[in-house]
Parts: structure tokens; C-alpha cells; sequence
């Protein structure tokens, strides 16, 4: 191994370990100003700030939902218990909402599912919207062969909490308090370049949700939609807003 990566390698250990390394003055030098220490003092600071802006980025509304002194107690753990593995910071938060749920904040972890489902949406793959007619022409004796295939950005949840009512307070710069747990489901997508949401009742969600699996036309509507459900509706309403990029058939 070259002395150069010996010593990228070395710098790396420095910055991320949690004490600070005792042969420091070994591979940093001093500056006029400051000491060895000092100079490598810097950059894990700045690793670990830099690590905390990435996450409060990513989850400003669970910032405010938690308060900065809270949601910064917790992103430090974090980035303790998950710490940056890809060149990328695209991917870095990805963990947030299981690790707040195991850390007992329900309404942050749903917050942060919906958070997330946004980021995962602005970097999803574009592929073109299924036709609006792509379903007519199927016929339901043959619905146990043909799936319908999710657009890439397409995000569904179920949540314990009404969570994108609190995120839309926030975005109007309002002031929301932390709801009681109400259940809620709600669908994040893009399309035309912009980031969506739309709320959905649970017989929706129940719909949806196989479908975004890849089950079978059939085996979806064996789902618990609701007596009055309008499922046409639903769907001329879900293929405009272009949820499916295609039909498969097995």
C-alpha cells in the first residue's frame, strides 16, 4: 500500500472515530495558528455538521414537529448508528423514520416516512405514464394475467398519524401542533417535475397497494374497497396522475 493512501486511510479513521486519534501530530502538521489537533479538530467537525445539515434538509417539518434541540439529539445519534457508507448523500437519511420509531416518536417516524417519500420521489427514474385507455381493452376474465407496473416515484403509506395535514400546515408557514393518532394513507408521486401528495381513503390504499406490489388485476380487487366505492373513478383519476407507467401481462 502507497504512503499517500496509507494516510487517506488514516485521515478517514481520524475524523470519523469517536475519540480523537492519539498519533495526530504523526501525519498532521501544525500551522502558524493552530496545532496539529486543532487543524484535525476542524474537519470532523465539519464532517459531523455537515452530516446534520443533510438530515435537517431532508426533514425540516420533523425538525419543527420535534423541536431543533430534540431532532438534533436524535440526528446525532443517528449519524452514530448509521454512519455515511456511498459516495452520495442522496441515500444518507434513508433510515430515519425506523430509527425514530425504535426511539420512541411515533408521529416523527410517519413524518419522516412521508419526508423520505419525498426525497425518493425527486430522484426517481422518469418513465412514460401508462396510456388512459391501456385498461379498457382488458378484459376481466383475463385480470388474473395482467399487472399493472408502479411509476418509479410512486410512494404509498399507511400511517398511524394524519401526518401530511401537519406537513401541508407547515409548508402554509403555519403553526401546527402534534396531532392525536388518527389513521391516514396517503400517496407521494411526481409528475410534470413537481413532487405530489394526494390523501386516500383506506378502501384506496387497500386497492393501491397490491397493484404497487405487482399482484394481479385480480388478485387486487379481491381487496376490501368499501360498498359505495367508485373504483373507475379512482382509476381515471390515478392513471391521469399518471401512477402506472405500464400493464404487464404474466
Amino acid at each position: 500500500m502507497s504512503a499517500l493512501r496509507e494516510t487517506q486511510q488514516w485521515l478517514v479513521g481520524a475524523i470519523l472515530a469517536k475519540e480523537e486519534a492519539p498519533d495526530v501530530e504523526t501525519h498532521v502538521t501544525p500551522s502558524a495558528k493552530q496545532t496539529s489537533r486543532d487543524r484535525l479538530h476542524v474537519y470532523r467537525h465539519a464532517y459531523g455538521a455537515r452530516l446534520l445539515e443533510c438530515l435537517e434538509d431532508d426533514y425540516p417539518v420533523v425538525f419543527h414537529a420535534l423541536g431543533r434541540e430534540r431532532a438534533e439529539e436524535h440526528c446525532r445519534a443517528y449519524v452514530d448508528a448509521h454512519p455515511s457508507t456511498s459516495f452520495s448523500l442522496n441515500v444518507f437519511g434513508r433510515h430515519m423514520s425506523a430509527f425514530l420509531k425504535e426511539r420512541g416518536e411515533p408521529f416523527a417516524a410517519d413524518l419522516a416516512a412521508l419526508e423520505w417519500s419525498v426525497v425518493e420521489a425527486i430522484h426517481a427514474a422518469t418513465l412514460p405514464a401508462m396510456a388512459p385507455d391501456a385498461l379498457a381493452g382488458i378484459d376481466p376474465s383475463d385480470w388474473a394475467n395482467v399487472a399493472l407496473e408502479a411509476a418509479p416515484s410512486l410512494r404509498l403509506h399507511a400511517f398511524d398519524y394524519p401526518v401530511n395535514a401537519y406537513y401541508q400546515a407547515f409548508h402554509n408557514d403555519e403553526e401546527p401542533a402534534v396531532p392525536a393518532a388518527e389513521p391516514s394513507w396517503v400517496a407521494v408521486y411526481r409528475q410534470d417535475m413537481k413532487i405530489w401528495r394526494m390523501n386516500l381513503t383506506q378502501g384506496m390504499y387497500a386497492l393501491l397497494a397490491p397493484l404497487a406490489r405487482g399482484a394481479s388485476l385480480e388478485e387486487a380487487f379481491e381487496s376490501d374497497v368499501g360498498d359505495a366505492a367508485d373504483v373507475g373513478a379512482w382509476f381515471r383519476e390515478w392513471t391521469a396522475e399518471g401512477f402506472f407507467s405500464g400493464v404487464t401481462r404474466r
